[in-house]
């Protein structure tokens, strides 16, 4: 696995910190066996590989929102696996799920004649109510004429594979690779609050002892779950008392201070995304860079005028020319 880009401690989306788990060597090739197929999973040849976004083409960049892996199989060729990570319903996931394969079959096929590569997609999801299927692609096509009929009736409605991390019974994950069942706990505790009390210390106790990950995971309990901070501090000197002194307080209280000062900016992107992505569908690269860099102040700036905003450059201008 290639090393994943780091993100500044405070910083911890649940997209995030759901790239920061299934990243992790094993992780991928741990879960998949358990919602698909066996005769499927029996084919790997070797472990999951992240295509690194940078080497791709630039219109796949734009489309693979989360995270692209390409597993070799033992008939000789490679299974395509683009992962999205959803915390809610979004009304245009079928078409966003089209335009992935989309992008995959023309970058690693032979477009547009073929042979096209083998591409499941896969949804990660974690929300507060569990996993409904989403509006086809037919029904974002409007009217009531005999053409709009027709269209929607042609209309391609991608399949695709969905792991509910807010449903799943993580007692079923397998034991390797270490950090998968608290990986796992992490997002499925954030929504689910009545679960925390009975996650946080085996959570806390699984977690790797002075290394990045422990950073994200607890600066991600602080912001996603209901956790007082000290009450944290607490947990953690019991579950690791050989580094719950005055060091380890001062690292938690150094997380504390950055998450609440940045935790106010992420919350109104997240809003912010989420608003745009259902008014105008999935946001182009641009944009989406623009949200991660803005201000709070540019933030709340832009919401008061998404609500009138007729398109994306009524809100954040034109992009500009190429040279």
């Amino acid at each position: 696995m290639q090393e994943q880009e780091q993100q500044p401690i405070g910083q911890i989306t649940h997209d995030a910190m759901c790239k920061a788990v299934f990243t992790l060597p094993g992780v991928l090739e741990a879960v998949l066996p358990l919602i698909w197929p066996q005769e499927v999973t029996t084919l790997f040849a070797g472990p999951a590989e992240p295509r690194d976004p940078v080497t791709i083409h630039q219109s796949l960049r734009q489309t693979i929102g989360d995270l692209l892996f390409r597993i070799p199989l033992t008939t000789g060729d490679y299974l395509y696996v683009p992962i999205e990570h959803k915390s809610a319903k979004e009304r245009h996931t079928s078409y966003q799920l089209l335009t992935q394969r989309l992008a995959v079959w023309q970058e690693y096929g032979s477009a547009p004649t073929g042979p096209f590569p083998k591409v499941i997609p896969l949804i990660i999801y974690c929300g507060k109510r569990p996993w409904r299927t989403p509006a086809s692609v037919a029904k974002l096509i409007p009217g009531k004429d005999a053409a709009a009929t027709m269209a929607r009736r042609l209309a391609p409605d991608p399949d695709y594979t969905v792991l509910d991390l807010g449903e799943f019974p993580l007692e079923k994950l397998p034991p390797q690779p270490p950090l998968l069942w608290p990986g796992c706990a992490l997002l499925q505790g954030a929504m689910r609050p009545s679960k925390q009390p009975a996650m946080l210390m085996p959570v806390l106790r699984r977690l790797p002892s002075d290394g990045r990950f422990e950073d994200q995971a607890l600066t991600y309990m602080m912001g996603k779950w209901e956790l007082d901070d000290q009450a944290l501090l607490r947990a953690y000197q019991q579950a690791k008392p050989d580094r719950g002194g005055k060091q380890m307080q001062g690292t938690i209280e150094k997380l504390i201070g950055m998450g609440r000062a940045e935790g106010r900016v992420l919350g109104q992107v997240e809003l912010l995304t989420r608003m745009l992505n259902s008014k105008f569908g999935p946001l182009p690269k641009r944009v989406r860079g623009l949200l991660r860099k803005a201000s709070l102040e540019e933030l709340n700036a832009w919401a008061g005028v998404a609500l009138d905003a007729k398109s994306l450059d009524a809100i954040f201008g034109k992009p500009p020319a190429n040279p």
